[in-house]
């Protein structure tokens, strides 16, 4: 009995163990394979993300958050809502651009030979510039890769009788005979597409050109875009100290973006006037826009742009890295193989600021000349008050007389092929349609110049600029006088009364003084006069031991200002006809006019009382500087009695 029990036992206890050894034992995969190791299968599956928000910006920083590219679109938190789960972990902390919460994207894969590339559906999506350069013109945007260390499949390990076991390994194989791939999971493994993977410093060094022209920038904030806070200190033109929140404007011209400061036109220089007077857009010198002005608290048109400082730039465009088969990868290298005008990005060079050194000379084609802008200097349609006179003589030639005011004209202004003609107007208006009644009265010879440059595609000139000679004078919009040679064409009283002597000639004259602005036409000449040397003409001078007056200088003054400017609006006409002279003393201007039937003989005669407007509370005289030498003080002092006087009288 006891043998049986034993042999039963026996029997039991190895169909216990025929049954434990015929059940399938678990797989045995290591952390390193779970975790990294997935099969290619996953990646043609369909996977979609959600925004949930904290929308930012990529580029965290107030001053240059608006023109750094990264920060064209702001990006958005995701989840990974749709999709195995295995893929989960590449999605984890991940942010995209989009501004909206709660917006779907599908997402695929593509493997190329080392890397595992992502990328969004961004159908019916406005792309920031940054993604559009990235998309290569489809609609999948890569939004980041992780590396593919090795193809291959998974299987079991055999032991030494070459039995599988439970273990399961990965082994290597080529991409075509894979089931898997082996891909660290890690997010430090993961890289962002485009700029996204830069640094922060890279980041800010890559700007969007338009936004950085159509800001209003502070010196503080270009210190930060530049990176170097000892810029910026004093301007190289006139020395003025910058302080951090002074107004600058920066401007993109190919390769360089210059710094430019707000100034008042009354600071600018002679030269820099003249160049703003031939409205031909320089570099050196622009004009303000309106938000530059108001923020820089200057007049619209008394605002310009002055470059002092550049930095350089490079046109870039991202263009993405290559695998070694040829696949497209997310990550972008900055290349400047790119026309300017056909990118929108610009990188900042930050060691290469400097001084601007535009010398407006080297850009203008002419020295001190006097050169008029026939639009802006010149108010041609209006008329204007002619009075010549003459304002130093020497003291021993009776020949002339100072300060001696010749005959004033109402004369309007014309440009001839030869020069600038002044005529006086035809006084009645019957008559003004035949030019020939317009009397001449001066001229001033001169040329018509127009000059041109070449121009970017802003409308800026490039390089110096050159006369045209191509065009018609009439076509030009500009004027060289020639104002030593100017000439009279008219008989004054001045003319009569002022060195008219059959024994004098005028030999020479030059320019002495000019102002020439809109409404305002004012030239001083000193003529020399010669005596001649008959002895008619001077035996006076010889006997008198005085022939060094046989030649003399005198000064002329030929003004014309702007009627309008000088008409008072209110002044009444007074009538002062002949019945009443005899018992009235009043100066009076004559004006005798043709009448109905044009008999000349039967002149229509009208008299006016020649007076100062009494509406005006005062009338100004002014003293020429040769009052204020000290030998002429009491010249002064006297003349300011005799006006109190005449004040006096006037109560």
């Amino acid at each position: 009995m006891q043998l049986k029990s034993t042999t039963a036992l026996l029997i039991a206890l190895s169909a216990v163990l025929f049954i434990g050894c015929a059940k399938e034992l678990p797989i045995q995969e290591s952390d390193e394979i779970k975790d990294n190791v997935l099969p290619l299968a996953l990646f043609q599956q369909d996977v979609q993300i959600e925004t949930a928000g904290n929308i930012a910006m990529a580029y965290n920083d107030l001053d240059l958050g608006q023109v750094v590219a990264v920060n064209e679109k702001k990006t958005s938190n995701v989840t990974y809502t749709k999709g195995p789960q295995e893929l989960a972990p590449f999605f984890k902390d991940l942010r995209i651009e989009s501004e909206r919460v709660g917006a779907t994207y599908k997402v695929t894969f593509q493997v190329s030979k080392n890397y595992l590339v992502a990328y969004l559906d961004s159908t019916g999506e406005t792309l920031s510039g940054h993604s559009t350069e990235l998309s290569n013109n489809s609609n999948l945007i890569p939004i980041f890769q992780f590396p593919v260390e090795a193809y291959g499949i998974k299987r079991r390990v055999k032991n030494s009788l070459g039995e599988e076991t439970r273990t399961i390994e990965f082994v290597s194989t080529n991409k075509d005979a894979a089931t898997h791939i082996r891909v660290p999971t890690l997010l430090s493994s993961r890289k962002l597409a485009g700029l996204f993977a830069k640094t922060p410093v890279e980041q800010s060094k890559v700007l969007l050109k338009d936004k950085v022209e159509n800001r209003v920038w502070r010196v503080n904030q270009v210190r930060h875009l530049i990176g170097n806070q000892s810029i910026l200190t004093a301007s190289p033109s006139d020395g003025k100290a910058y302080n951090e929140d002074d107004v600058v404007r920066l401007k993109v011209f190919g390769d360089v973006v210059y710094i430019y400061r707000p100034t008042e036109a009354s600071q600018l220089s002679e030269v820099e006037q003249k160049a703003d007077r031939f409205g031909l857009p320089i570099r050196a010198l622009l004009r303000c826009d309106e938000r530059v002005a108001r923020a820089a608290k200057i007049a619209l048109d008394q605002c310009f742009l002055r470059a002092e400082f550049k930095v350089n730039v490079s046109a870039i465009v991202l263009k993405r890295d290559e695998d070694d088969d040829g696949a497209l990868l997310a990550t972008a290298q900055l290349s400047t193989a790119i026309d300017q005008n056909q990118t929108r990005l610009i990188h900042l060079d930050s060691n290469s600021f400097q001084e601007s050194n535009l010398e407006i000379s080297s850009v203008l084609p002419f020295g001190t000349e006097l050169i008029l802008n026939k639009e802006k200097d010149l108010d041609m349609t209006s008329e204007y008050l002619y009075v010549p006179s003459t304002h130093g003589t020497p003291r021993e030639v009776v020949a002339a007389d100072p300060f001696f005011q010749g005959d004033e004209k109402i004369v309007k202004l014309q440009w001839s092929e030869d020069g600038l003609r002044v005529f006086e107007i035809e006084k009645d208006g019957r008559f003004r349609n035949n030019d020939l009644n317009n009397s001449p009265v001066l001229i001033i010879p001169g040329r018509h110049v127009e000059w041109q440059c070449a121009k970017d595609r802003q409308g800026v000139c490039v390089g110096g600029l050159s006369e045209n000679s191509q065009i018609p004078w009439q076509q030009r919009h500009y004027f060289v006088p020639n104002l030593d040679n100017l000439q009279v064409q008219e008989v004054n009283k001045l003319n009569i009364f002022n060195a008219n002597d059959n024994c004098v000639r005028n030999t020479a004259s030059r320019k002495t003084h000019h102002e020439i602005k809109p409404g305002v036409l004012n030239v001083e000449m000193e003529r020399t006069f010669e005596v001649s040397s008959s002895f008619d003409c001077i035996v006076d001078l010889f006997y008198s031991d005085n022939l060094k007056s046989a030649s003399f200088n005198v000064k002329y003054f030929y003004s014309l200002v702007r009627l309008n400017d000088l008409a008072s609006p209110n002044y009444k006409t007074i009538n002062y006809p002949i019945t009443e002279q005899d018992d009235f003393g009043f100066f009076k201007d004559e004006d005798f006019r043709l009448n109905d039937i044009y008999d000349t003989r039967r002149m229509v005669q009208n008299y006016y009382l020649n007076r100062f407007n009494p509406a005006k509370t005062s009338i100004k005289y002014y003293l020429s500087q040769s009052f204020d030498r000290p030998e002429n003080l009491f010249l002064k002092d006297a003349t300011v009695k005799v006006i109190e006087n005449i004040n006096k009288s006037l109560e």
